[in-house]
């Protein structure tokens, strides 16, 4: 049984191929659930990027999320320096918003980007809903290698590996 609404899985391989054409080889299911059900992962440039949808019925809003992984197993004790920088980031924003989670068991940091964008704006034909999707996914691809490049020069840690689409879901999720 297919996940989410139709109109989810037909934003979703709108937006996967979108990626496709725009970065060839970089788009995989996140779960390894068939490529039309309700999210993506997006390797580029040496980061990692996680497009889904909420499930949600036909009837009810839902939300499209974009998160970027920026950094991760980034040496305890560094998030103070870390949320500094991330809330550097974030002066500079429109939308969505640079976050910094600490393990609480190791005291690990990890860094992610995430913006959530209203779903339901795709159902009403909106070309510059359209767009601003694209441009939302055009930001995380951008945004998770140079950014996680930087961040690991300055504290430390790893970037994303294009594997790692589970444990990237579950801090956008525990945010």
């Amino acid at each position: 049984m297919a996940l989410g609404t139709e109109q989810q899985r037909q934003l979703i391989r709108f937006l996967a191929e979108v990626a496709e054409a725009r970065y060839p080889g970089s788009v995989k299911s996140a779960s390894g659930l068939p490529a039309d059900d309700i999210e993506f992962s997006l390797a580029h440039g040496g980061g990692l990027g996680l497009v889904w949808a909420d499930p949600a019925r036909e009837d009810q809003p839902w939300f499209l999320r974009f998160t970027a992984g920026v950094a991760t197993a980034i040496p305890a004790g560094r998030h103070t320096d870390v949320l500094h920088w991330v809330n550097a980031r974030n002066l500079a924003l429109n939308t969505g918003a640079y976050l910094c989670l600490v393990h609480r068991e190791t005291g690990e940091v990890s860094v992610i980007f995430s913006s959530n964008q209203l779903g339901t704006l795709f159902a009403l034909g909106n070309a510059a809903a359209r767009d601003w999707f694209v441009a939302q996914l055009i930001t995380i691809a951008e945004v998770s290698g140079p950014d996680g490049h930087e961040c690991t020069a300055r504290f430390g840690g790893r970037s994303f590996q294009p594997a790692e689409h589970g444990l990237l879901l579950a801090l956008s999720l525990a945010r």
